[in-house]
C-alpha cells in the first residue's frame, strides 16, 4: 500500500481505527475529528510538532491504545487539526503511530505482509547482522551508504517510514557530484508542516544502512536547504519493500530480514573496496578504516593504522581490537603494556592486558600488577579484572571476596560471573542458583542459558531447566531453545525451533553464515565432519574468536577434548576479556583433566 504500513488500533476501547506507522514522527498523532467523534476533551496548544515541511502547533490529550498485541495506558498523543497529508489518500486515516509509542518495544515492521509486531525489549534476541542506530530526541538516525557515478557517500539520515522516498540534502552532495550528473524532475512531497519541492534526482546504487543491504537501485530526490524546515536527509519506507524491518529502541539497533533471499554478486562493502583499491573514491583515515573493517580486510586496516606516525587514543584502542580479532595477541599485548593501566580500566581493556600477560609472558607479573592496582585504585572495573585473573589462577576465595566488595549496582550485574566462580570451585548448587538469577538480567540471559543447558540439561536438575526455558523472555532465544530441547529430548519442540532457526543466520556475510550454520548444527546435535572441515578452513583465513569458539564447540561434541581445549585457548587469547571464552576454556580444561 503506497510503500507505507497501515495497522488497526483501538483507542479508549473504541474502533478499530486505521493508523500509519511513522518512525519519522516523535509523537503519536490522532486527527481532531476522531477525538470529537469520541466526545473527548483536550489541552489547548501544547507545543509544536516538527514535520518534513516545517512545524505545526498541536493539542494534547491522553489515550489508551491497543495495537499490535500490546496495550498502552495514558499515552500523551498530539491532536492534529485539519486534514492529514495527502500521501495517505485512499485510506481513511485516524492518525500516525510515532516513536513515543514505538520506543517502548522492539518493533517488527513486515512490509511484505503489512503486519506490525510489538515485542518486549527484555530478552529480545536481535539477528546477528543488526547494526547500530542513534536514537535521540525521539528521532532514529542511521548511517546511509550509497554510490552514484562512482562516488561513495555516507550520510546520516532520519529513518522515516512516514515518507515513501529517499530525500537528500543537495548541499551535502554538491561538492562531489557535478551539476550535469543530476537528473531533472518535478516532485512535491507533502508532509506535516508543509511540503518539500524537488527539481532534481540522482540514482543511488548499492544502498545500505551500515552493513544492511537495502532494495535498490533507488531514485533519490534532492532538496535545497531552507531555514524554516528540517534539512536532514530522510530514508523513506520504499527501501523496505518485501522486507521485515526490526527496530530495537532499547539497544539502539536495527536489522533487516528479507522475505526472499536475493543472490548478491557483489556486496556493498566489496563494491566500495573495489572503488577504493582503484583510487576512484577519496576517503579520510577513519572512512578507510571503517570500509576495510566492513569489507573484512582487517589486515589492511591494521597495517594502515600501524603506519600512522601518531594515532588518536580511539584509533589506538581500535587497533588493539583489530589485532585481537586477527589472532595477533602478542602485538596487542605490546600496545596494551604501553598504556596506563588506569586508562585501560576506564576503557574495559584491563582484563585483556592482565590475561594476555598471564598466558603469554609472566603469570607472576600479571598477578603483581593486579595486586598493586587493587591496593591503589580499587575501582569496580579494576576489581572485576583482578577477580577474573585470581579465579583463572585458582584463587577462587579471593575472587569471590573481591566481587562481594563491588559498589553500587555492580554486584547485581555479576550473577553470571559468580556462576563461573562457583563452577570453578565445584559448587554445583551455587552455580545453578546464580545461573538462574542471571537469566533475568537482559545482558546475560543468553550466555547464562547456554551454560545452564551445557551443565545441567542432563541429570537431576533437568526438570528445573524444563520449567525455566518456558519463561517468556527466553522463548525468543531461538538458538538456545534449540539447544535445550535437543538436550532434553523434547522432540516436538525441537522440531518447531529447528524450523524457526532457518532464518536465524540471515542476512549475514558468507563467513558469518558458515559460522552461524555450524553453530546451530552443533546446538542441534547435528554437526558433521563437513561442518568441522568448513570451520577449520574458515579460521585459518579469519581467526576470529567467535569462529574459533564455534570450532572448539564442535570438536568437543565429537569427543576431541584435547583439540577443543587447544582451539579454545586460541579463542581466549583473541578475546581475553570475554567471560564466555574464559568459562569455555575452563570447561574444556576440566574435560581434558577428567579424561586423564
Amino acid at each position: 500500500m503506497d510503500n507505507h504500513l497501515y495497522v488497526e488500533a483501538k483507542v479508549n476501547n473504541q474502533g478499530p481505527y486505521v493508523f500509519m506507522i511513522d518512525t519519522g514522527s516523535s509523537m503519536t498523532l490522532i486527527s481532531e475529528s476522531v477525538i470529537e467523534d469520541m466526545g473527548l476533551s483536550f489541552e489547548q496548544h501544547a507545543g509544536s510538532l516538527q514535520g518534513i515541511g516545517g512545524s505545526i502547533p498541536y493539542y494534547r490529550t491522553k489515550l489508551d491504545i491497543d495495537i499490535g498485541g500490546a496495550h498502552i495506558n495514558d499515552l500523551n498523543v498530539a491532536i492534529h487539526q485539519g486534514k492529514l497529508p495527502p500521501k495517505v489518500t485512499g485510506v481513511e486515516l485516524a492518525g500516525l503511530i510515532g516513536n513515543d509509542l514505538l520506543e517502548q518495544f522492539v518493533v517488527e515492521l513486515d512490509y511484505s505482509n503489512q503486519q506490525l509486531k510489538l515485542e518486549s525489549q527484555r530478552g529480545y534476541l536481535m539477528p546477528q547482522a543488526a547494526v547500530e542506530m542513534s536514537y535521540q530526541d525521539r528521532q532514529i538516525t542511521v548511517p546511509l551508504l550509497f554510490s552514484s557515478s562512482d562516488h561513495l557517500f555516507q550520510v546520516n539520515a532520519i529513518l522515516d517510514t512516514g515518507t515513501n522516498q529517499i530525500l537528500l540534502n543537495k548541499a551535502q552532495l554538491a561538492a562531489s557530484i557535478s551539476e550535469e550528473e543530476f537528473q531533472s524532475s518535478s516532485a512535491l512531497f507533502q508532509g506535516l508542516g508543509g511540503s518539500i519541492y524537488s527539481s532534481q534526482t540522482i540514482e543511488t546504487k548499492n544502498l545500505s544502512v551500515g552493513s544492511l543491504k537495502l532494495a535498490g537501485p533507488q531514485e533519490a530526490y534532492l532538496f535545497s536547504p531552507s531555514p524554516r524546515r528540517s534539512n536532514k536527509n530522510i530514508l523513506g519506507a520504499n527501501v523496505f519493500a518485501n522486507q521485515r524491518l526490526i527496530i530495537d529502541y532499547g539497544q539502539q539497533k536495527i536489522a533487516l530480514l528479507p522475505a526472499e533471499q536475493e543472490k548478491q554478486t557483489e556486496t556493498l562493502s566489496e563494491h566500495y573496496y573495489t572503488l577504493l583499491s582503484k583510487n576512484k573514491i577519496k576517503l579520510n583515515l577513519e572512512q578507510k578504516i571503517e570500509l576495510l573493517i566492513f569489507s573484512n580486510h582487517l589486515d589492511e586496516a591494521a597495517d594502515l593504522l600501524i603506519a600512522e606516525e601518531e594515532l588518536s587514543r580511539d584509533n589506538l584502542f581500535l587497533l588493539i581490537d583489530i589485532l585481537l580479532e586477527l589472532g595477533r595477541p602478542l602485538e596487542a599485548l605490546g600496545l596494551l603494556k604501553d598504556l596506563d593501566p588506569l586508562l585501560l580500566a576506564e576503557q574495559n581493556l584491563l582484563s585483556s592486558r592482565l590475561i594476555l600477560e598471564y598466558f603469554i609472558e609472566s603469570k607472576e607479573a600479571s598477578l603483581k600488577l593486579a595486586s598493586e592496582l587493587m591496593l591503589n585504585e580499587p575501582t569496580n572495573s579494576i576489581k572485576i579484572s583482578a577477580a577474573d585473573l585470581y579465579a583463572l589462577d585458582g584463587n577462587i576465595q579471593e575472587a569471590k571476596s573481591i566481587l562481594a566488595s563491588l559498589k553500587g549496582e555492580a554486584p547485581y550485574a555479576q550473577k553470571l560471573r559468580r556462576a563461573w566462580y562457583a563452577y570453578l570451585e565445584g559448587d554445583t548448587i551455587s552455580c545453578l542458583s546464580a545461573l538462574r538469577q542471571a537469566l533475568h538480567h537482559p545482558a546475560d540471559s543468553q550466555k547464562a542459558l547456554f551454560f545452564y543447558i551445557q551443565h545441567f540439561a542432563t541429570g537431576k536438575h533437568s526438570d528445573l531447566l524444563q520449567a525455566d526455558i518456558e519463561q517468556e523472555n527466553l522463548k525468543k532465544l531461538v538458538d538456545m531453545q534449540l539447544f535445550a530441547h535437543q538436550k532434553l529430548n523434547n522432540e516436538d519442540k525441537f522440531k518447531a525451533y529447528l524450523v524457526q532457526s532457518g532464518s536465524y543466520c540471515a542476512p549475514l556475510n558468507p563467513e558469518e553464515t558458515i559460522n552461524c550454520k555450524a553453530w546451530l548444527a552443533g546446538l542441534a546435535g547435528k554437526s558433521t565432519k563437513a561442518h568441522l572441515s568448513e570451520m577449520s578452513s574458515l579460521i585459518k583465513e579469519h581467526p576470529r574468536s567467535t569462529f574459533i569458539d564455534t570450532y572448539a564447540f564442535l570438536l568437543s561434541a565429537e569427543g576431541e577434548d584435547a583439540n577443543a581445549f587447544a582451539a579454545q585457548s586460541e579463542a581466549l587469547l583473541n578475546a581475553p576479556s570475554s567471560l564466555h571464552m574464559l568459562w569455555q576454556w575452563s570447561h574444556y580444561r576440566k574435560n581434558l583433566s577428567s579424561d586423564k
